[in-house]
């Protein structure tokens, strides 16, 4: 191919990109001309112009400078930022998934008490560990007896271990628990023994004085008539003050 064959086929190909893409004579001169963020370079016009619709610009940059196509949030996803030409949009999943990968690239379903977020969904808490959050991470259960405590309730795979202030207990000593245990033995045997031989014969001694002092005192009335009686009986009288008439003396 001759060299005007060759000069037909370059402008044939610019004629194919459009006239925007021949850059006018004019921009010869701004090669160093840098595009703040949210622009870029226009060969058209040979100026920086903002970034179309749903593009954006977050970087600033000599020519060629060019705007990026924003990202849709669509699906599982939903928008948490809206595109703006200086920035992308940023998604997020919607209510009962999370985020995984850099930048929310995918969705897992969440996490129950009782899981913790894994690489590839959720996973339960190993042994002796809980989690009482969505999402969260299981944690090992509280340790009682490291911090002088005992344990009140156990831990399961949603809940921590409840710990209490122990209950102390003097533990009796060998030899001084047998010697206490035969002292109250020979104590609780004397006090019935007392009760049985002294205090009982007591109570129903003192029961039969009161009831044999309210009958002697019920009796005195009948003593007291009968006493009258004997000394009507036993009168001194003179025989005529019984007989009723004088006496007559003999001359």
């Amino acid at each position: 191919m001759d060299s005007s064959g060759e000069i037909k086929f370059v402008v044939l190909l610019l004629l194919a990109l459009g006239p925007g893409c021949i850059a006018k004579p004019g921009c010869q001169g701004k090669a160093d001309v840098t595009c703040p963020v949210g622009t870029f370079f226009s060969p058209g016009s040979c100026k920086c112009e903002y970034c179309p619709e749903n593009t954006f610009s977050n970087k600033a940059g000599m020519r060629p400078s060019t705007c990026s196509r924003c990202k849709l949030c669509e699906g599982i996803f939903q928008y948490k930022e809206r595109c703006s030409r200086t920035q992308d949009a940023l998604c997020e999943c919607k209510n009962g998934f999370r985020c995984g990968g850099v930048g929310c690239d995918y969705c897992h379903k969440n996490c129950e008490q009782g899981e913790e977020p894994a690489e590839n969904g959720c996973q339960k808490c190993p042994p002796e560990t809980f989690n009482n959050k969505t999402n969260g991470f299981c944690r090992p259960w509280t340790n009682c007896l490291s911090k002088g405590l005992e344990v009140l309730v156990n831990g399961s795979t949603r809940s921590d271990t409840m710990c209490a202030t122990p209950v102390v207990t003097v533990s009796p000593v060998a030899g001084v628990s047998e010697e206490k245990g035969i002292t109250y033995h020979i104590i609780i045997a004397g006090s019935v023994f007392f009760f049985m031989c002294v205090v009982c014969p007591f109570i129903v001694m003192v029961a039969w004085v009161k009831k044999k002092v309210k009958n002697g005192f019920k009796q005195i009335p009948a003593q007291i008539v009968k006493t009258a009686e004997a000394e009507d009986g036993c009168s001194c009288h003179y025989p005529e003050e019984e007989v009723g008439g004088p006496v007559t003396q003999d001359p």
